[in-house]
C-alpha cells in the first residue's frame, strides 16, 4: 500500500488500532505462547479487544497474564465482560485482581455480577471494605456516588502543612485521589488545598491559612451529569462528595466522570437512532443477546410504524390531486427527505446546546425564533435549487414554483418543530435523545406532505380551478333491429323517463306493431334503457327473439321478454345473488 502523497494529510485515529495478530497466533499456539505475547501487548489494548473474542479465548488470556497487568486489562474491558471472566475463576484470584483496581472500576465490575457470585468474592473482603462496596453499589447507576472512591486524602483543620503531607506519605498505597487534600472539621468538609500548594508551603503553616474555604461539593445522590458540569465549569481535577449531613465521604476524579460521560454519549446515540440505549448499551455488541437486541428496537419501530400511517392518510386524502397531476409524486421523496434532514440537524444542535448548558427550557421562544429564521434562509437557498432542478425534469413552471415554495415552508416548519421537541421533552422530564430524532422524522413526513399538496392545490391551475361539470342526459329512446327469413324485419323500440327507466316498449314484426302494456311494465323492476339488447334463438333466428334489459336492483338482475312470431309471450325476471345463486321468475302478459 502506498503512503500519502506530498500534499496529502495523513489521517490518525483518536484511539490507535493495535495490531493484535500476535495474540491471535499465540492463542492458536498454546499457553506458553500466550504468556509471552501478553507481556508485549499493552493491557489496555487486550482489554478493549475482549468483547469480540470468545469466552474461551478471553479466559486463556486472563490465565496467561499476571495479576497486575490482568487488572489493567480488565479495567479497559467492558464491565460486563470483566464480570463474566471473574465469575469463572477462583474467588481468591478475583479478589487479588480487583485489589489492583480503583474503587469505581471495582464497583462497576461487581455491579454486573449476580448476587451469589458477588457474595463469593466479598467473603474475602475486610468488613470495612465490604461496607464501602455495598454502600457504593446501593446507589443507582446514574448517581455520582456510584463513581466515587472513599480512599481520599484528607486532614483535620488543626493540622499543619507538614502533617498533611505526612498523612499522604503514610497512606500512599491506599489513597486513590491525591490531587487535592480535603480539610475536615469533625468530619465536615470545610476546605480544600491542592497538592502543589501543600508541597511548596512552609511546613509549619496551618492548613487553615492555606485552604480554600467552603469548597464546592455534591451529595452522593447527585447525578453524574451535574457533577460533570461542575467539574467542566470550574476545571476541577476531583470533586468532593458529601452525605446528607454534609460530612465528607469520598471524591470522584475527572477521568471517571469523563468515562461516564462517554458512556452516556453512546446511550444518546442509540436513543437518537430509535434504539433503547439503556437496554442495548448494557453489554458489548457481540455479547448482547439477540432477544435483547430485538427488545431494544421493537418499541420504537412499532410506534414509528403506527405513526407513519399518517403519511398514508395524507396521500389518500390528496389522491385526486395525484391523479390529476401525476408529476406531483416525483417530488415526494425529495420533500420528505429535505424536511427530515433539516429537522434532524436542528434536533442535534438543540440537544447539544442543552447538554452544554448553552440553552435552557425558558429560552424556548428565543430558540424557536432563531431556528425559524435559519429555516427561512435555508428554505430560500434550497427552494431556488429545487426550482431549477424541477425545470430540468421538464415539469411546468407552476409545479416548479410549487416545489420551491413547499421547500421553503417545510424547512421553516421542520426547524421550528425540531427546536421545540427537545425543549418540550426537557420540560416534562424526558430524555430529549429518546424521542426527538424518531419523532421529528415522523412528524415532518406527514406534515410536509400535507403542506406540499395544500400548496399544490392553491398554486397549480389544473388543481385550483373549479372543475366544469356537465350533466349528460340519460338515454330517452333506443331501437334495435333483427332480420330473419321467416319473420322478416323485427324492430324493438323503447322510450324512457329522464332517469333512463323504460316507460314504453313497442315491437314491430311481420308488418304489425304490438305495444307492451304500461301496466305490465310498471309491475316489473325498473328497466335500464341503455342496456337494451335483442337476441334470436334457433336457425336463422326463426323460432323466437329475446329483448333484454338490466335493472337497477342490488343483485345482478335482468328482465327478458320472449317474442314468438311477433307476439310477446312471457317475461323472465332473473336474479343472481352475491353468493352466486340464480332465481328465475316467469310472468305472463296481462290478459287483453
Amino acid at each position: 500500500m502506498s503512503g500519502p502523497g506530498p500534499g496529502d494529510e495523513e489521517l490518525h485515529s483518536a484511539v490507535p488500532v493495535p495490531d493484535l495478530t500476535r495474540i491471535d497466533r499465540a492463542l492458536r499456539d498454546g499457553t506458553e505462547a500466550c504468556k509471552a505475547a501478553v507481556k508485549i501487548v499493552r493491557p489496555a489494548d487486550l482489554g478493549r479487544d475482549l468483547s469480540r473474542r470468545s469466552p474461551a479465548e478471553s479466559r486463556a488470556l486472563l490465565d496467561a497474564i499476571d495479576d497486575r497487568r490482568g487488572a489493567a486489562m480488565l479495567r479497559a474491558a467492558h464491565p460486563a465482560v470483566a464480570a463474566t471472566l471473574l465469575a469463572g475463576i477462583d474467588p481468591k484470584r478475583a479478589i487479588h485482581l480487583l485489589g489492583f483496581m480503583p474503587t469505581d472500576d471495582e464497583v462497576a465490575i461487581l455491579g454486573h455480577l449476580d448476587d451469589d457470585q458477588r457474595k463469593k468474592i466479598e467473603q474475602g473482603y475486610a468488613p470495612h471494605e465490604k461496607a464501602d462496596i455495598d454502600r457504593l453499589l446501593a446507589h443507582p447507576e446514574s448517581a455520582v456516588g456510584r463513581l466515587m472512591t472513599t480512599k481520599i486524602w484528607s486532614c483535620p483543620l488543626s493540622a499543619t502543612a507538614a502533617e498533611a503531607m505526612e498523612i499522604l506519605r503514610a497512606n500512599a498505597d491506599e489513597i486513590e485521589v491525591a490531587v487535592n487534600c480535603y480539610v475536615t472539621d469533625e468530619g465536615r468538609l470545610v476546605g480544600v488545598i491542592p497538592l502543589r500548594g501543600l508541597s511548596i508551603a512552609e511546613p509549619t503553616l496551618p492548613v487553615a491559612q492555606l485552604m480554600t474555604p467552603e469548597p464546592i461539593a455534591v451529595r452522593e445522590d447527585a447525578t453524574r451529569g451535574d457533577a460533570a458540569e461542575i467539574v467542566n465549569t470550574h476545571d476541577f481535577l476531583s470533586l468532593p462528595i458529601i452525605d446528607k449531613a454534609g460530612k465528607l465521604i469520598g471524591a470522584v476524579r475527572v477521568d471517571d466522570l469523563l468515562g461516564a460521560a462517554l458512556a452516556q454519549v453512546g446511550t444518546g446515540i442509540l436513543n437518537q437512532g430509535g434504539v433503547a440505549g439503556t437496554i442495548a448499551g448494557r453489554a458489548p455488541y457481540f455479547l448482547t443477546p439477540i432477544l435483547r437486541t430485538v427488545r431494544s428496537r421493537i418499541t420504537w419501530l412499532i410506534l414509528l410504524f403506527v405513526a407513519e400511517t399518517a403519511t398514508g392518510t395524507v396521500l389518500r386524502y390528496f389522491d385526486d390531486e395525484l391523479a390529476k397531476v401525476v408529476a406531483l409524486s416525483f417530488f415526494v421523496p425529495l420533500l420528505i427527505g429535505t424536511g427530515g434532514n433539516a429537522g434532524s440537524q436542528t434536533v442535534s444542535t438543540i440537544i447539544r446546546a442543552l447538554a452544554l448548558g448553552e440553552v435552557r427550557v425558558g429560552d424556548v421562544l428565543r430558540v424557536v425564533r432563531r431556528e425559524v429564521t435559519a429555516g427561512l434562509l435555508l428554505g430560500l437557498l434550497l427552494g431556488t435549487i429545487a426550482f431549477f432542478r424541477a425545470l430540468l425534469w421538464g415539469v411546468d413552471y407552476d409545479l416548479a414554483i410549487c416545489v420551491a415554495v413547499t421547500i421553503l415552508a417545510v424547512c421553516t416548519w421542520a426547524n421550528a418543530v425540531g427546536a421545540a421537541i427537545p425543549l418540550a421533552a426537557q420540560r416534562f422530564g424526558i430524555d430529549p435523545t429518546v424521542i426527538s430524532a424518531p419523532l421529528i422524522t415522523t412528524l415532518v413526513d406527514a406534515s410536509g406532505l400535507f403542506i406540499y399538496f395544500t400548496v399544490a392545490r392553491l398554486m397549480i391551475a389544473s388543481l385550483s380551478a373549479n372543475p366544469i361539470v356537465q350533466d349528460v342526459p340519460a338515454w330517452q329512446s333506443a331501437e334495435v333491429v333483427a332480420q330473419s327469413d321467416r319473420s322478416g324485419v323485427v324492430k324493438v323500440r323503447a322510450s324512457a323517463d329522464p332517469k333512463g327507466h323504460v316507460q314504453a316498449i313497442t315491437i314491430d314484426a311481420a308488418g304489425s306493431a304490438v305495444a307492451v302494456s304500461p301496466a305490465w311494465l310498471t309491475s316489473l323492476p325498473p328497466l335500464e334503457l341503455a342496456t337494451l339488447s335483442l337476441r334470436g334463438d334457433g336457425p336463422d333466428n326463426a323460432r323466437q327473439l329475446y329483448v333484454s334489459f338490466a335493472t337497477g336492483g342490488k343483485d345482478d338482475e335482468h328482465v327478458r321478454f320472449m317474442i314468438r312470431h311477433g307476439v310477446v309471450t312471457e317475461a323472465d325476471i332473473t336474479k343472481v345473488s352475491s353468493e352466486g345463486k340464480e332465481h328465475v321468475e316467469v310472468r305472463a302478459p296481462p290478459a287483453r
